[in-house]
């Protein structure tokens, strides 16, 4: 309880590093969101899918203001920074463009269901600020797609992932791919 009272409103401006990474084997996998500024390093859990849609929603609001960078700018393709402690489990993410900065505003909330003990006020109030420059936020775009790229391919008939043992495709009446 008392790490989401101490985290009210944080806020990281232009931090060294704002990347996804994940622990574990494709179909294991936990993914994370990781800042680190200065010596404050802070991970955060979060799904696939919101990983995913926050790299397209970031790369769209890109698309949307017309900021492209060169291709000789490669994206941060490090491991994440050890050690990974969860802070907590994402709910809510928001994404705003802050012009006059030329940056990339992310807010991140804690998902209800992180600590049932928590007052829902308290987790309202735990909000974590990341804002990240445009070039930042391609990289981040290009290296969060990298990652979910990198998980276990889909079944080119009913898209559910194929585990490494094979798969039992519900559209080809069970045969096993």
């Amino acid at each position: 309880m008392e790490a989401f009272i101490s985290m009210k409103s944080k806020e990281f401006m232009f931090p060294q590093r704002f990347v996804l990474g994940t622990v574990g084997m494709p179909g294991e996998r936990t993914f994370f969101l990781q800042v680190l500024s200065d010596t404050n390093l802070m991970s955060f859990s979060l799904e696939k899918q919101q990983a995913a849609l926050l790299a397209s929603e970031i790369a769209n609001l890109l698309d949307e203001v017309g900021f492209e960078i060169g291709s000789d700018q490669s994206p941060d393709l490090e491991p994440l920074s050890q050690p990974i402690e969860d802070e907590f489990r994402i709910g809510g993410l928001s994404i705003s463009w802050l012009s006059d900065l030329a940056a990339v505003c992310i807010e991140m909330s804690p998902s209800m269901e992180s600590d049932a003990d928590i007052e829902v006020e308290t987790l309202m109030d735990s909000v974590i600020k990341v804002v990240i420059s445009a070039i930042s936020a391609r990289h981040f775009v290009s290296r969060t797609l990298a990652v979910v790229r990198a998980g276990r391919p889909p079944c080119p008939f009913c898209l559910i992932p194929i585990d490494p043992t094979g798969h039992i495709c519900v559209r080809s009446n069970g045969y096993r791919r």
